[in-house]
């Protein structure tokens, strides 16, 4: 997640500067760019300081994860 906020960050940062002549990085470049390094500990300290963006990542996962265990059933490759 952090990796992903890095490229919204830097295309936000493009934007603001270069405003319509900025564009976005291209999906098949953009897993050969390195932002920060590859645990996100580039990132921490924006994570410091805006908590609440923070919460609702966590936030959006947790609820994804509870939806897929209501789910019923068994996925097919933990029924063997």
């Amino acid at each position: 997640m952090f990796r992903e906020l890095g490229y919204d960050m830097v295309e936000h940062c493009a934007r603001v500067k270069g405003g319509e002549t900025s564009v976005p990085f291209d999906e098949e470049w953009r897993r050969f760019f390195g932002l920060g390094n590859a645990t996100g500990l580039g990132l921490v300290p924006y994570a410091f300081k805006h908590p609440r963006v923070l919460d609702a990542w966590v936030g959006v996962r947790e609820v994804a994860l509870a939806d897929q265990r209501e789910l019923p059933g068994i996925p097919p490759l933990w029924s063997g």
